[in-house]
């Protein structure tokens, strides 16, 4: 067996049977972008209309993996990300 076969017999068994990405919500800085000449990019929030879109999100989130064991999150430590999340 090459070890080519190998690596991709090993990859198969790890990778996730399932990959959702979710954006975060609207952030301050979509609606007004000069807000990033005076605060970090990484700290811009979230607005009430993205604070709706992220329950929202996790609501179908919830819906996508129902009933799953395994589920992992990798989340930006951007404060709307986190927000999001």
């Amino acid at each position: 067996v090459s070890s080519a076969r190998v690596r991709a017999n090993y990859n198969a068994r790890i990778m996730p049977n399932k990959l959702v990405l979710i954006r975060h919500g609207q952030s301050m800085g979509n609606i007004d972008e000069t807000l990033y000449s005076t605060t970090a990019d990484n700290a811009i929030p979230l607005t009430k209309l993205g604070w709706l879109q992220a329950r929202e999100a996790g609501q179908r989130l919830r819906q996508i993996v129902k009933g799953s064991n395994d589920v992992h999150f990798i989340v930006s430590p951007y404060v709307r990300t986190v927000e999001t999340f």
